[in-house]
């Protein structure tokens, strides 16, 4: 990512508003967990990882807890990539150079947060 949009995410304004997951969303998860649980499928809820300067320009908790207590709901395993920055080893040049509502990481990034998800989950080291 750039010096330049950097700085804008640095400078953006922080926003409270409460995270909210739709009821549609929500019925649509129960129903995939359970045929998962039917048809003997492991299913895990990863969040992938933002910019973590980003992270602070919003109500992350809110986020965090809705999507941790509805994987908890069902007994899914829920992994939040943004509770292990360092662990990952990410940093801003690990991301597109992007200033906009989507965070994605670029192939450098996207191969950190791969290997670290397939240790957690798998205990799967690359060689």
């Amino acid at each position: 990512m750039s010096e330049e949009t950097a700085q804008r995410y640095a400078e953006a304004e922080y926003n409270p508003s409460e995270w909210v997951i739709s009821k549609a969303n929500e019925r649509y998860f129960h129903k995939l967990a359970q045929l998962c649980q039917k048809e003997g499928i492991p299913f895990y809820v990863v969040m992938a990882p933002m910019y973590d300067v980003y992270i602070r320009s919003i109500n992350y908790d809110s986020q965090m807890k809705q999507v941790s207590a509805l994987a908890e709901s069902e007994g899914v395993y829920y992994l939040d990539c943004n509770l292990h920055y360092d662990e990952i080893g990410l940093s801003a040049g690990d991301f597109e150079d992007a200033f906009n509502g989507y965070h994605h990481l670029n192939g450098i990034g996207a191969e950190k947060v791969t290997q670290f998800v397939m240790e957690t989950l798998f205990g799967q080291v690359k060689e």
